[in-house]
């Protein structure tokens, strides 16, 4: 660990955190406060200093076409940390009609404004409880209201793509009659 950044977050936060210093369990909400704003901070800045999916001034569409670059668009994002604003490249193409945001394909955002972090967690925790539990532990956990309702769509969501991955595998299968390498190779036998 880097004793300067410690030393230099210990300076700005040690009067406030000398209030709970003898109290073990505020002092580690009081940290875990500080850590979330700070990565939210830091996380921030990294989005914004990056072109976010620009690819040029146009880039080939399906159609044969060529999408052209319109501009930058924001979105909020709810992330582990809190929300950022994105600023993703988007495309249009006037032959067609049809739009993209190379960014988000490439980010794995889906059409919720969840993080991929935060849509792990949330169904990483959905596969043993409820969608409202799930709800009220991502609160407690990460200190981040997602609702039952946004918990339900991001899980329906990654289910029908592992499902249709799955399918996809099996359809190889039939076609080859070759059953597929392992995932993870074991480290010992």
């Amino acid at each position: 660990m880097n004793t300067k950044i410690l030393n230099e977050l210990e300076a700005c936060f040690g009067q406030e955190l000398s209030l709970v210093r003898e109290n073990l369990g505020a002092l580690e909400s009081a940290i875990a406060v500080k850590m979330r704003e700070l990565g939210q901070g830091l996380l921030q800045r990294a989005v914004s200093s990056k072109p976010n999916g620009y690819r040029g001034s146009s880039m080939a569409c399906d159609c044969g076409g060529a999408m052209r670059f319109v501009g930058h668009r924001s979105k909020n994002i709810h992330t582990v940390f809190g929300w950022v604003v994105l600023a993703r490249a988007y495309y249009h193409c006037p032959d067609c009609g049809a739009s993209r945001f190379p960014y988000d394909q490439a980010s794995g955002l889906g059409s919720e404004c969840l993080s991929p972090g935060l849509a792990r967690a949330c169904c990483v925790v959905a596969v043993d409880d409820s969608f409202s539990q799930t709800s009220d532990k991502i609160k407690e956990l990460f200190d981040q209201y997602v609702s039952e309702k946004t918990v339900e769509r991001v899980v329906h969501q990654v289910g029908s793509v592992t499902l249709r991955q799955q399918d996809e595998r099996f359809e190889t299968f039939l076609k080859s009659r070759q059953i597929p390498g392992s995932q993870s190779g074991a480290d010992r036998l």
